[in-house]
């Protein structure tokens, strides 16, 4: 990489701005770095040209949840130092095309795409002669695309039956909710979603609410839903949507060593059959201790791609409201960014597409740029107050 002397013409951001910043760390074969972090926000205008928009967000240094619902993430932390992938993220809401109670939505990046089903709201129930059943789903217009609206969630008539075991231990937690996450009846995939049934209890059946987001391969059914143990868990459908994945939910924890006791029945993981997600993920805890990187991903199984390009085309299909197709390029603007060389040098960075957050309601694109240079160690954060880097657009 290119290094350059600094000079009395060069004014290298030493502090950090809301929208930069230069962090230290290591990587995955211990060589220390400093990483350059630049986000920049564009509007999507009805043409689908992205231009800079007056308002530049700033980077979110920890992951943020959603103000009404403290197991959704709303967005991850940008500063994770290490992300072998590019996490595509929208957030908004499925709009039906027309009058309808059920159909699909999709967001295509390059040559990938991705769907989820959107069902309108049914019931389940059971039959006089106790079969389990689901209602018609009802007209939907729009549903937001939330993981708390998808499969998942927590069967509490179970938990009230049998009890959570991990409740004896809350003093040991970090916090109560900890102790509260780890409840045998929460679905390992998504402890927000709905769906998650034990056994088709009529109280239980009566209690249960129905999830809107699905995946298209693998609806759910009356004869899908029953999990029957807390260690078959990983038997059921997978969740489908298209925002961040908490940091506590399989398989994203699974890379940190952590997993829910399943039965090991001779049935691969779907994520891991698909592709999308390591078979180290479902080890569990391994000796001496590690984790796999792919932790610091966090968008939706499907939505971690290489490296995304600059000037790809993105098409939102029924995502946008009033168009239910819409297309865009991505900016072709590749930022140069310039880390701390030390000994009065800046030294030119190979930058990679981070993540892109897509937000179809308010015509909005964010786009967060990764650049890293070797470093002799690691730097307080007190010392990379006061190193120089650099961010041209």
């Amino acid at each position: 990489m290119e290094s350059v002397e600094l000079d009395p013409m060069t004014k290298p951001m030493a502090a950090p701005s809301p929208a930069t910043r230069q962090v230290s760390t290591q990587n995955e074969e211990d060589q220390f770095e400093l990483v350059v972090l630049a986000k920049r926000t564009y509007s999507i205008t009805s043409a689908g040209r992205c231009v800079p928009a007056d308002a530049q967000l700033p980077l979110v240094e920890e992951p943020r949840d959603e103000p009404d619902a403290p197991d959704l993430l709303a967005h991850d932390s940008d500063l994770w130092p290490i992300k072998r992938f590019t996490d595509v993220v929208v957030r908004g809401h499925a709009h039906a095309p027309r009058a309808a109670s059920t159909f699909e939505a999709a967001i295509a990046v390059g040559r990938v795409e991705r769907k989820v089903l959107v069902v309108g709201d049914r019931r389940a129930s059971l039959s006089i002669r106790g079969r389990l059943v689901f209602s018609p789903p009802a007209p939907v217009e729009s549903v937001p695309l939330r993981y708390d609206r998808a499969y998942g969630g927590r069967d509490r008539v179970a938990e009230e039956k049998w009890g959570n075991p991990f409740a004896l231990f809350r003093a040991y937690f970090q916090s109560p909710a900890s102790a509260d996450q780890a409840s045998p009846y929460v679905y390992p995939r998504n402890a927000a979603g709905r769906g998650y049934l034990m056994e088709p209890t009529r109280e239980a059946v009566d209690a249960l609410v129905l999830p809107n987001l699905e995946d298209p391969t693998d609806p759910l059914t009356p004869e899908r839903i029953v999990v029957g143990s807390p260690t078959r868990w990983h038997l059921m459908p997978l969740p489908r949507s298209f925002g961040f994945v908490h940091p506590g939910w399989f398989p994203r924890v699974g890379y940190l060593g952590f997993i829910a006791p399943y039965d090991s029945v001779g049935v691969p993981f779907q994520e891991v059959a698909r592709g999308e997600a390591l078979s180290e993920a479902t080890r569990g805890l391994l000796l001496p201790p590690r984790y796999s990187v792919r932790f610091f991903n966090g968008a939706s199984l499907g939505l971690q791609l290489p490296f995304v390009s600059p000037g790809e085309r993105c098409v939102l299909t029924n995502l946008m409201k009033g168009a239910p197709s819409f297309a865009f390029d991505l900016p072709r603007e590749r930022p140069k960014l310039w880390a701390d060389g030390r000994n009065g040098k800046l030294v030119e960075t190979d930058p990679v597409i981070y993540t892109l957050v897509i937000e179809p309601d308010e015509r909005r694109l964010t786009v967060l740029w990764r650049g890293a240079a070797r470093a002799p160690r690691r730097y307080a954060d007190e010392e990379l107050a006061k190193m120089p880097f650099l961010v041209e657009w």
